[in-house]
């Protein structure tokens, strides 16, 4: 087998480097994937069309000008002359090519046509000298150029090509190209074709991986089995009759789907997933009612102090009359208070209440039955796994107001039941949201002192606790104060996840009771937070949060009687106009979700750590759907195969593809 040493151009100095990229064999050295293909090509259009990307080269007419919006938007604009047609070229952000921009220079600049004929905004541009054409493969290592590491890549593939390591059967039916064929295309296309058919093989082998593990994960949780009393429904439909609504007929659905699990011999694993203020939490107790029932204890964690607070007043006043003990722990929960909880969880039935201090091992329960995790996605992997360590077999439940396309759900919720709900309860009002630049908050602030003469109240939410001195985002003491010389100051109050929790629950009291008419704050109160008079919100610098993160925000607004009003601030709109819209046009969390997975991507989406999604370098979960359905099928069949080949590759299947051993018998 060749050794990385035997590589031609591979010295002491370059094997380390190597190592420090991971890169420990030379079967890793040439599978490993470029992380994206640049595509250096000038375009030659019949005629020029709207929202079309195009690589142009031109000249310039005039020297190029920079104007400065502020600190860090710049924007530098040159009259240029495209074949025979004169425009106006926009760079945002790129002051620094007006050295060279001069008159009678020529470029290579990419980018689009506005609505305005006249205006190419562009993305990139460089001089014409320094444009090459072609397709150059991007490999992202450190302290190794793409130059360099292809020329390596050549080398190992001129000495030897690796064995093959999918199962024929796969090449032939999936039609993913061999490996010589694969490994030639992959570091030397000709075209897009070549491009699209290499990557196939490199997503298709990282999906397959991961469906093997998602398809053992299932099959595991599938053979566990445990042993309930039957629950009784008469104290549930009294329960249900107690409180002050009726359940919308999607949230009774989902009642019906998790008593049916409750009732059976496999532990429940479901996710409960519904747009803001759909009453999923309601659900959740409903469930949990019934777990008490039979004797048995339910934890029900919530991400942060705030949140796990206000369930556990919700919870205390619904439950009382039915004589149900309800506890809160949190880290701030010490000495005798403390003691207690945990006393009372060795005794008998109770509900627990609390945040990330529930999976802390000095937490014991007698009779742990069931398990609740609201806004699952915010704890990690681990974490999760802690709490379900504290029974043998507990029922989960997972909430989620971020609603989880189709698409990553298959991925991530392949071994779950899934419960949607997607109608709000009655009674919610209108929210109007729109979108704009700084130049507007004066205006913005007019109309929210219109509404707070009305006797409403507001959100403003900013995204540091600070002024950032390099960035120049709003903070929230910065913008109290800014408030404060606009409203009376005992009547602004500000909230950020670092302070004690006595003095957040205390603000939020005030707040919810009237006596202060503006919270600014961090998003601490994306979740959870109720205040039905509250009607307006305003997010500063709304491009530093996800467009499901925004609509979480917007959700704290429109809950009481009174009609909403959500303002977007940000200065991306200057380059990105259309970053909002979604937001402005819908209230649907399921779209709005689909919209955010599509612009940021699965781990930013849910935060890699916290998702457990493996670190994929190319598939995608959007845009190779398709894919990742045809893989995770292929993975099940292979773990029911026959072929011992076949299984053995399924077995391996959690390795990486460097790793993997060949096929051959």
């Amino acid at each position: 087998m060749l050794a990385l040493s035997d590589i031609k151009g591979v010295g002491p100095e370059t094997l380390l480097k190597l190592h420090q990229n991971d890169l420990t064999t030379a079967r890793r050295l040439v599978l490993r994937a470029p992380i994206r293909y640049a595509v250096f090509r000038i375009d030659a259009p019949d005629h020029i069309a709207p929202d079309t990307t195009y690589t142009l080269d031109g000249e310039l007419l005039e020297d190029a000008k920079v104007g400065y919006f502020h600190r860090n938007l710049d924007k530098l604009s040159v009259k240029i002359r495209f074949a025979s047609r004169d425009t106006t070229l926009v760079l945002f952000n790129r002051a620094f090519l007006k050295t060279a921009f001069k008159k009678g220079v020529r470029i290579v600049a990419t980018g689009r046509f506005s609505d305005r004929p006249n205006v190419f905004t562009a993305s990139d541009a460089c001089l014409r000298s320094s444009f090459h054409e072609g397709i150059q493969p991007v490999y992202g290592l450190d302290g190794i150029s793409d130059k360099v590491f292809l020329k390596l890549v050549r080398e190992a593939l001129s000495q030897e090509t690796p064995e093959e390591t999918l199962p024929l059967a796969l090449i032939r039916t999936d039609g993913i190209l061999p490996m010589e064929d694969y490994l030639r295309i992959l570091h030397q296309p000709n075209d897009a074709e070549d491009i699209e058919s290499a990557l196939r093989r490199t997503k298709y082998e990282e999906l397959l991986r991961f469906g093997f593990e998602v398809a053992l994960r299932k099959r595991a949780w599938e053979r566990l089995t445990r042993e309930r009393a039957k629950i009784p429904m008469e104290p549930v439909r009294a329960f249900i009759a107690s409180l002050s609504f009726e359940l919308t007929e999607e949230q009774k659905h989902a009642v019906n789907e998790i008593y049916r699990d409750l009732q059976s011999k496999r532990p429940m694993n479901r996710l409960l997933q519904g747009d803001v203020g759909s009453g999923k939490t309601i659900v959740a107790l409903i469930a949990g009612f019934g777990v008490l029932q039979v004797g048995e204890q339910v934890a029900f964690m919530a991400p942060t102090e705030v949140l796990a607070t206000q369930h556990f007043r919700l919870f205390t006043r619904l439950l009382a009359p039915f004589g149900v003990a309800v506890h809160y722990l949190s880290g701030a929960v010490r000495g005798e208070a403390r003691e207690s909880v945990l006393a009372a969880l060795k005794q008998g039935p109770a509900l627990l209440v609390g945040t990330h201090a529930l999976f802390q091992e000095s937490v014991a329960f007698s009779r742990l039955g069931l398990i609740v995790i609201d806004e699952q996605h915010r704890f990690g992997v681990q974490q999760r796994q802690e709490l379900r360590q504290k029974a043998p077999s507990p029922d989960r439940l997972y909430l989620s107001a971020t609603p989880i396309p189709r698409t990553l759900a298959i991925a991530l919720y392949a071994d779950m039941d899934v419960s949607s709900i997607k109608t709000l309860p009655k009674g919610r009002k209108t929210v109007v949201t729109s979108a704009s630049t700084f130049e507007t908050v004066p205006a913005i602030v007019e109309s929210l002192k219109a509404r707070l003469r009305e006797g409403r109240q507001a959100y403003v939410i900013v995204p540091t606790i600070g002024l950032n001195k390099a960035s120049e985002w709003a903070g929230v003491l910065d913008t109290a104060r800014w408030l404060e010389s606009e409203w009376p100051k005992d009547k602004v109050a500000f909230l950020h996840g670092k302070m004690p929790s006595e003095e957040k629950t205390a603000i939020l009291e005030r707040f919810a009771q009237g006596h202060t008419d503006i919270l600014v704050s961090t998003t601490v109160i994306e979740v959870g937070v109720d205040v039905p008079n509250a009607s307006v919100m305003i997010v500063l610098h709304a491009d530093r949060f996800g467009l499901s993160q925004l609509h979480q925000i917007r959700g704290r607004i429109g809950r009481g009687g009174f009609a909403g009003e959500c303002h977007l601030v940000s200065d991306a709109l200057y380059t990105e106009p259309d970053r909002f819209r979604i937001l402005v046009e819908s209230r649907d969390g399921f779209a709005i979700a689909e919209e955010d997975l599509r612009l940021r991507g699965p781990g930013d989406f849910l935060g890699t750590d916290q998702s457990g999604l493996p670190p994929f370098r190319t598939a995608n979960f959007v845009s190779d759907q398709k894919l990742l359905e045809s893989a995770f099928e292929d993975a099940k069949r292979l773990l029911d195969s026959a072929d011992p080949l076949a299984r053995r590759y399924a077995l391996a299947g959690k390795t990486s593809a460097g790793d993997i051993e060949s096929n051959k018998p």
